[in-house]
């Protein structure tokens, strides 16, 4: 029933105060079945507790909000949205996949498997909680079962473009690149012109290179006027079963002297996500580097996306130096944030570049870094930031004399094409140093490297 709260145009009868009349005998009529109707939602609310959600519709309207939200960034209200849902409908299927999956976002990989795998015992075909599940697997370091998964959905929807997709990357994670190559090739076939398997075709191709050679040069300028130094240098490495090996050569001229040095770097993969770092190197001389030099770090996963490691190094100068260091990384996103701090234990200050290395007792430096990867996942740029004994890894007899820095670092390394690429370094520095006190010092560096 509706109100007539107006006149015809050209008459009026009565003027406001009849109006108001009208417009209160209006509401008396529908205030009462106003205040029915609300009392209902407002019992229906507080026995289902779902709030102003039960009036949304039905799940599609949820379900599209709750995307929404968590696609805007605001997951946990989004997370808070299909928890009532589910409490209200536990069948819902696209609710709880999309709570599955917004888990998953959030690193809740037990929770995530827990919910997609509920769905999928009741519909094992459901073209969104299988690919989110394998995700679920793949990002949690459980390479063997994503591939399982996306095997056995491809057994019975053989050209389904998706799972065609999540089987290469589960073959690549799994180091099975030629297989997941047929699958690139295949899927190709499938939808054309893909710009993620582009890079992850690249980033394939990268690794089958078994050999690189690389050419360096790095030059350092100081405010107070002193020479530049110098290093050059080429490394070759070679790509193995049990991990890659590296040879690399390295001159330098500082201070009018000229040294050379030899090292190898190996990197042993010791167990499943487990690895190692080990260097040896020879230095004819005491000039610049150390005589001789050790290192050897291992790395562990410590859960989803986190890496962590503890290292030991020593320099051989006439004095030999012992450094201590430890990190621990998170991969979020195309994004690794990671932080790392050296210990150098030192007995006293002696003569900064003398024939005898120069120390300031123990010693410590900080470095924290965000690493961005581009394309697939080889090629990155890095920012990093150092507070301490010095800039970076002690290599040269000068930087035993560091008193305390504040540095800036950057660096791109990218793959121009498959069979070459470019890696380019700048830094910036504000040292205080035993004999020349303060210094600012800016670092570039530049290297190109060949794979065949």
């Amino acid at each position: 029933m509706s109100v007539q709260v107006t006149q015809r145009p050209g008459r009026s009868r009565g003027g406001w105060p009849a109006r108001l009349r009208v417009l209160g005998l209006a509401l008396l009529f529908v205030t009462p079945f106003l205040a029915v109707a609300g009392a209902q939602a407002v019992g229906q609310d507080r026995r289902s507790g779902t709030g102003a959600h039960s009036v949304l519709g039905g799940s599609q309207d949820v379900v599209a909000m709750a995307r929404a939200l968590a696609r805007s960034g605001q997951r946990r209200a989004s997370l808070e949205m299909l928890q009532r849902r589910l409490a209200e409908a536990p069948d819902d299927e696209d609710a709880r996949t999309l709570y599955g999956t917004v888990l998953s976002w959030e690193g809740r990989y037990d929770e995530a498997r827990k919910e997609l795998e509920r769905v999928l015992q009741r519909r094992p075909d459901n073209g969104d909680a299988l690919p989110a599940l394998i995700n679920v697997e793949l990002w949690s370091g459980n390479p063997e079962r994503a591939e399982a998964l996306s095997r056995d959905g491809l057994a019975r929807h053989a050209d389904d473009s998706g799972l065609t997709y999540q089987h290469a990357r589960a073959l690549h994670a799994l180091g099975r690149e030629k297989e997941a190559l047929v699958d690139l090739d295949r899927f190709d076939h499938l939808q054309p012109g893909d710009p993620q398997a582009s890079k992850l075709r690249k980033g394939i191709q990268e690794g089958l290179a078994s050999w690189q050679v690389r050419f360096f040069n790095s030059n350092d300028w100081f405010s107070n006027g002193q020479d530049t130094w110098h290093e050059t240098g080429v490394a070759l490495k070679r790509a193995t079963p049990v991990g890659s090996v590296i040879g690399r050569y390295s001159h330098a001229n500082r201070f009018g002297q000229a040294d050379d040095m030899g090292e190898i770097d190996f990197y042993p993969s010791l167990a499943k996500g487990v690895y190692g770092f080990l260097n040896a190197g020879y230095s004819p001389g005491y000039g610049i580097y150390p005589h001789y030099r050790l290192m050897g770090d291992i790395y562990a996963d410590f859960g989803p996306g986190v890496e962590a490691s503890a290292g030991y190094r020593r320099l051989g100068f006439r004095s030999g130096v012992d450094v201590y260091t430890g990190s621990i990384g998170k991969y979020w996103s195309n994004w690794l944030f990671t932080g790392r701090v050296y210990l150098t234990p030192g007995d006293g200050k002696r003569c900064e570049l003398s024939s005898e290395p120069c120390s300031v007792g123990t010693s410590h430096s900080y470095f924290l870094s965000g690493r961005r990867f581009l394309g697939g996942g080889t090629d990155y740029f890095e920012l990093r930031y150092g507070h301490g004994a010095s800039k970076e890894e002690i290599r040269t007899i000068e930087e035993i004399g560091v008193l305390g820095s504040k540095s800036f670092f950057s660096e791109l390394y990218l793959t121009v094409r498959p069979s070459w690429g470019i890696d380019l370094t700048g830094g910036y520095a504000r040292e205080e140093r035993l004999v020349q006190g303060r210094v600012r010092k800016t670092t570039l560096g530049a290297a190109a490297f060949l794979k065949f």
